[in-house]
Order: structure tokens, then C-alpha cells, then sequence
């Protein structure tokens, strides 16, 4: 039986391992740090890339500009569209941006779009979005 069952991971592994695409794949995500928002207080966005790919990716662009509207949010420190060249296999990028909530109200935070090249020679251009935080 455990033959049997060793016999089977190991198909499976080799299975997904072949069939997995090649090239970068990045996962993205948004997280806010501060608790809960309020007017005339600091709000704080974590955004985290992640390389789960087997080759660099390149020309990494992170946009959020369309989430925090100039009206209800001024940035204090940070950048909400920042580009990045290059991220290797297993890399990670953390980026912060600090918000200062200028008025009241409740606010949907979507997802911020993440685009790049699979491949430093690779003309192809991969759109993904990060995991939202929402209300």
C-alpha cells in the first residue's frame, strides 16, 4: 500500500510539474495595516509581489491610482504606481503607501492592477490583480 501510495504522489508531482507554465508568475496582494480607517487619521496599504515562476519577471509595473480618490484620501508617504525592472524566482517585493483620510465615509478599496513580462526576453505582457481588501 505504501508503494502504491508513494508511486501515486510521485506521478502527481510530475504530472503538475509538467504541465505548470513556464515563465514568472507573479501573485499579488493588498493588505491594509491599520485596523479601521477614520477622517483625519493615517490608513496604511501593504502591497506584496510574490515570483512563483521559474524566470524573472520584468518591467513590473504596480498601479492602484484609481483607489484612493485625491477628494477623500492625500498620501503621506508612498507611492500608489510604482515600477520595478526586474524580480527574480522565489523573490518577493514589499511596498507600503501611507494615506491620510481627509473625509468621512465609507470607502471600497478594489484590487490594484500588476503588469509585467514573463521573461527578461519576452515581448508578452501579463495582467494580474492583487487580492482585495474591499469595504
Amino acid at each position: 500500500l505504501r508503494m502504491y501510495l508513494l508511486l501515486f504522489l510521485f506521478s502527481s508531482a510530475r504530472s503538475s510539474a509538467e504541465n505548470a507554465p513556464a515563465g514568472a508568475w507573479l501573485l499579488a496582494s493588498k493588505t491594509p495595516l491599520s485596523p479601521f480607517g477614520f477622517q483625519g487619521k493615517d490608513y496604511v496599504f501593504q502591497y506584496g509581489l510574490y515570483n512563483v515562476g521559474d524566470r524573472p519577471a520584468t518591467k513590473i509595473t504596480l498601479d492602484d491610482n484609481n483607489s484612493f480618490p485625491a477628494e477623500y484620501f492625500s498620501i503621506v508617504a508612498g507611492m500608489t504606481q510604482i515600477t520595478v525592472s526586474r524580480l527574480n524566482p522565489g523573490g518577493n517585493i514589499t511596498h507600503v503607501v501611507i494615506l491620510h483620510a481627509t473625509q468621512a465615509g465609507e470607502y471600497d478599496f478594489p484590487a490594484a492592477r500588476i503588469t509585467y513580462s514573463p521573461d527578461v526576453d519576452s515581448a508578452e505582457m501579463r495582467e494580474r490583480l492583487t487580492t482585495t481588501p474591499g469595504k
